[in-house]
């Protein structure tokens, strides 16, 4: 009878990520299986890489929350299992890695990130090797002035013709008054992202211009159709 048992949707907790080539090509046997997520609370140094090659797998929606410092890059010594994946869950740390990535997802089509500390540039590396993504959300931590420049937000939309929304969910730290510049709200504002401090006394800023601010920077921005508002977002 277990023969027959089908695995659809297959949930690991494991220590840490650095097997995950060998835990991929293990799972990836199960013919049947659409969506794995992955757990892994303990950090481990780097991604262990293996020569030997990964087979296509059935997964669609592929789920990866770690402590370990995982990169976009790390992902394309995964790609024959990850090939078929049309959603993509995955918390990304900055690396100094090489900037120019000659891989795509061809079949990707939402990525939920949640970044720790990522520049603005790798999330237009992102879209550029997703060329078929609709759908792209972003939570988490960055300190990258980049992403209150309303004109980098756009760009995205010319990088990837298929691009229809971006979900914003950012918390960002600023030690100056950069933020608060009129020209750049109003800019952002346009764009449907909305750009506010968490802890403002404006009296103690007043005398403490270098002191530490949270921001958060929310929103959705859509992609400009000749078709109303509300069905732009029905779509998704």
């Amino acid at each position: 009878m277990c023969e027959n048992i089908k695995v659809e949707r297959l949930i690991l907790i494991t220590p840490g990520v650095g097997s995950l080539h060998n835990i991929l090509e293990l799972v990836g046997s199960i013919f049947s299986l659409r969506r794995l997520e992955i757990y892994a609370n303990e950090l481990e140094e780097k991604m262990q890489t293996s020569t030997v090659v990964m087979h296509q797998t059935k997964i669609e929606q592929f789920i990866l929350q770690s402590c370990s410092s995982i990169s976009w890059s790390d992902l394309s010594y995964m790609l024959p299992g990850l090939s078929n994946i049309h959603f993509l869950d995955i918390t990304l740390f900055y690396e100094n890695k090489n900037c120019f990535f000659s891989f795509t997802f061809p079949n990707l089509r939402h990525i939920r990130l949640t970044l720790l500390e990522l520049p603005f540039e790798s999330i237009i590396q992102v879209v550029t090797t997703t060329p078929l993504v609709t759908k792209l959300t972003l939570n988490g931590l960055v300190d990258d002035e980049g992403f209150v420049v309303s004109h980098k937000w756009s760009n995205l939309f010319n990088l990837c013709p298929s691009l229809g929304v971006v979900i914003v969910n950012l918390s960002l730290d600023e030690n100056k008054n950069t933020f608060r510049n009129e020209t750049i709200q109003i800019a952002l504002r346009e764009i449907n992202l909305n750009l506010r401090c968490l802890d403002d006394d404006h009296d103690y800023y007043v005398t403490e211009e270098n002191h530490q601010r949270w921001w958060k920077l929310s929103g959705m921005i859509a992609r400009h159709h000749d078709l109303p508002q509300k069905k732009i977002k029905n779509k998704f």
